[in-house]
């Protein structure tokens, strides 16, 4: 009998181990290389939400660096906005929705109620802060970021941060024009 077609199956593992192993290797490099993408884009989203919300005013801008406590901050930042309803305080609603999207995602139809209501509520607020900064791009914006966030958020970001910073763009909170009185004027 001839037992020679067992040492071919020998090299067929060592070759499908080693194949086995550098496919392993390249998806580790490929993890690597995603998360440290992933650490820069939030490290430069928080140190611009940190920033935007210095030049506002706004108490506890460190907040921005931690990931729920980020959606008080925008909200902040924004201010109250219109979108469907009127949206008195997205300082609470923001992080609010948020984290009823995270806890409740493995829940089947109110998990993905929660996290698309988080998703799109979260859109809006970029929507109006980037109107608040650049009003006439802020469509074009919203779209690039919804489509590139990788690579669009972070850069509109820091640059609605040094524009706030340098002290342009709308403030939070416009007051209402005072009434005048003509009698006053004309005499």
């Amino acid at each position: 009998m001839d037992y020679s077609y067992y040492s071919d199956y020998g090299e067929l593992s060592s070759a499908s181990t080693a194949a086995g192993i550098a496919a392993l290797a390249g998806a580790g490099i490929f993890l690597l290389i995603l998360l440290a993408v992933c650490i820069a884009v939030y490290v430069i989203c928080s140190l611009a939400l940190m920033k935007i919300a210095k030049a506002k005013g706004i108490e506890n801008a460190w907040l921005a660096w931690i990931p729920v406590a980020n959606m008080y901050i925008l909200g902040k930042v924004v201010g109250p906005f219109n979108f469907i309803v009127d949206i008195a305080q997205p300082e609470l609603v923001l992080p609010i929705v948020t984290l009823l999207g995270s806890v409740l995602s493995k829940v089947p139809v109110v998990g993905l109620v929660c996290s698309l209501a988080s998703l799109v509520l979260t859109l809006a607020a970029y929507y109006f802060l980037y109107k608040q900064y650049k009003p006439e791009k802020a469509t074009t914006m919203l779209v690039l970021t919804i489509f590139f966030s990788i690579i669009c958020l972070p850069l509109y970001l820091s640059q609605i941060a040094k524009m706030a910073t340098a002290g342009q763009g709308q403030p939070q909170y416009q007051e209402p024009p005072q009434p005048q009185n003509f009698d006053q004027n004309n005499q």
